[in-house]
């Protein structure tokens, strides 16, 4: 298994079509179709994929620069965003060892940067605490968006 950035020639339409996020899960994330449409507009955004076999099991969004600083201004910080597990794939522990390779993967692609910020949506008890298993500390604050009562949390690199 492998954390891969998106590029439309490792990950073919075919490939994205067949990654199905429930209604469920579409409550708290971004599907990865929408979240490569926003990284084509921001070249701050780096859609990531873990993949094994050429299948896509769990999507995320890495955003640097100004994504992070809608929950800190902390120099140095990535944001971590529209992370979701392919339908097919949950419950094997793929998004827990999606999380456990990216620290390693953030420092070979963004050497400067020192810290994962995220926002998770309150009600989604379930990610909480894969979050907190995977080192991420829930830092007490919560900011209100159009998505609902985020928790935000951090992860030291």
């Amino acid at each position: 298994m492998e954390l891969l950035a998106y590029h439309p020639d490792l990950i073919s339409k075919k490939q994205l079509d067949n990654y199905l996020l429930s209604t469920e899960q579409l409550k708290f994330s971004d599907s990865p179709l929408n979240a490569i449409e926003k990284a084509k507009v921001d070249k701050d955004r780096y859609p990531i994929f873990l993949t094994h076999d050429r299948q896509l099991l769990v999507s995320l969004t890495l955003h640097i620069n100004e994504g992070p600083k809608i929950y800190t201004n902390k120099p140095n910080t990535i944001l971590l965003r529209s992370f979701s597990t392919n339908h097919d794939y949950q419950g094997k522990g793929y998004a827990k060892t999606a999380l456990l390779l990216l620290p390693e993967y953030i420092r070979q692609q963004f050497p400067h940067i020192t810290e994962i910020i995220l926002g998770v949506n309150a009600k989604n008890i379930a990610a909480i605490h894969l979050y907190e298993k995977t080192g991420f500390i829930d830092k007490g604050q919560f900011i209100l968006t159009e998505y609902g009562k985020l928790k935000i949390m951090t992860q030291k690199i």
